[in-house]
């Protein structure tokens, strides 16, 4: 249950989540045939603040969050697109390629070091992270 918060944590920060959240919300507000303002008045909050939410300008507080749970009938995972992974798989494969082209520019300057000592206690350490690496990835791909 940790992970799931972790990966959370990690693959969005704070305007990704209040983008993320409007993108559902406005999704769900669609699929429902209402307009902003409706939605407000249902919520019992001022167009502009609802409006703010749609945009990404503002994240709805808790109470928000599950007031619109209620409204469309939907646990506040949908809302918040905690169970969305599909695009967090995506981001996290980036970010792998990304680490594994960092190890392999690293693994290529410490083969110049010329302190065999160094060079040796470098190499174990990019080996340990390379390894971390690929089991990050493949629990990336068990899911």
């Amino acid at each position: 249950m940790y992970e799931k918060l972790k990966k959370y944590n990690y693959l969005y920060n704070k305007q990704e989540r209040k983008e993320l959240i409007a993108r559902n919300i406005i999704e769900l507000r669609k699929n429902a045939r209402l307009q902003q303002k409706e939605v407000a008045e249902l919520l019992k909050v001022q167009y502009q603040t609802y409006r703010n939410y749609e945009s990404g300008a503002s994240e709805p507080p808790a109470e928000m969050l599950v007031r619109l749970s209620k409204l469309y009938e939907k646990p506040v995972d949908i809302i918040i697109g905690a169970d969305d992974y599909s695009k967090d798989k995506d981001k996290a494969r980036k970010i792998f390629e990304e680490q594994e082209r960092e190890i392999s520019e690293l693994r290529a300057k410490v083969e110049a070091e010329k302190d065999e000592i160094k060079k040796l206690a470098l190499m174990n350490i990019l080996n340990f992270a390379e390894n971390e690496l690929k089991k990050a990835k493949n629990q990336l791909d068990e899911q």
